[in-house]
């Protein structure tokens, strides 16, 4: 079992995030936890580069939103220079200059403090989860040793990405302070799609023996996350319009964005 002061997810998308939370282990926001594509590599040089350019307005481009997904009450935009996509944050039928203002403010709050907890705490630990991605152990190893080097102290760091047709968690470390997943991340929906979440039976199995320093902190997320989810469903039960419950859980769990 391994201890940490703070853990944060640096993608690849919105599932780490909520691996996080559902082991008890996500305890504030981070720059990362919503956002999606850009590689580790660029997420690393934004971390590197004091995330330059992280939300330049000149650089954001609106995507076109597929009518399937699943978040229907925002617009999407692309950061061109940095790749990464912005789904959950920038609200339909509301002027973007409005928008932008108030986004900028919540990004650099969360960017302040993750630098803080990276300089201040004793035991941090970065995660990155893909899908889809397979970045070479040399390139994993330079960029989270160039981490380390930024910050000033020995940074912990868990990559898991995915291996096809593994049965159970291949892993192994790269250094103290680097550690190696592979299993079977992907899970497809009936249409084909991936699921957003991947394969959990092998995926909470990664991270569930990880523990905050303090248990108080695990053992409160953890009973916050069931509690809201049972709230969430009970209260959606007394909803009989779809769209109306989809609004609800929208704004129940909106403290998360």
């Amino acid at each position: 079992m391994k201890r940490y002061d703070i853990v944060y997810s640096i993608g690849f998308n919105c599932s780490c995030a909520m691996y996080l939370n559902e082991t008890g282990l996500r305890i504030t926001s981070g720059p990362f936890d919503w956002l999606t594509n850009a590689s580790f590599e660029d997420r690393i040089n934004l971390i590197l580069n004091d995330f330059e350019s992280f939300l330049n307005k000149d650089l954001l481009v609106k995507l076109p939103k597929p009518p399937s997904h699943y978040d229907k009450f925002n617009e999407h935009y692309e950061n061109t220079k940095t790749n990464l996509y912005f789904f959950h944050d920038f609200p339909l039928n509301k002027p973007f200059d409005i928008q932008y203002l108030e986004v900028k403010e919540k990004y650099e709050r969360r960017i302040k403090r993750f630098y803080d907890n990276l300089k201040n705490k004793d035991r941090v630990l970065l995660v990155w989860l893909s899908q889809t991605h397979n970045t070479s152990d040399e390139v994993v190893l330079d960029l989270c040793n160039r981490v380390s080097e930024k910050i000033g102290k020995e940074i912990h760091f868990l990559i898991i990405e995915h291996e096809e047709g593994l049965c159970g968690v291949r892993r192994y470390n790269l250094s103290n302070n680097i550690e190696r997943c592979y299993c079977h991340t992907q899970k497809k929906g009936l249409n084909g799609d991936l699921k957003l979440r991947g394969n959990r039976k092998y995926l909470i199995k990664i991270f569930t023996p990880i523990r905050l320093i303090r248990p108080y902190y695990t053992s409160m997320c953890r009973i916050k996350f069931r509690l809201s989810k049972i709230l969430l469903k009970t209260l959606c039960c007394f909803v009989p319009v779809r769209g109306w419950r989809r609004k609800l859980k929208r704004k129940l769990l909106k403290h998360q964005l």
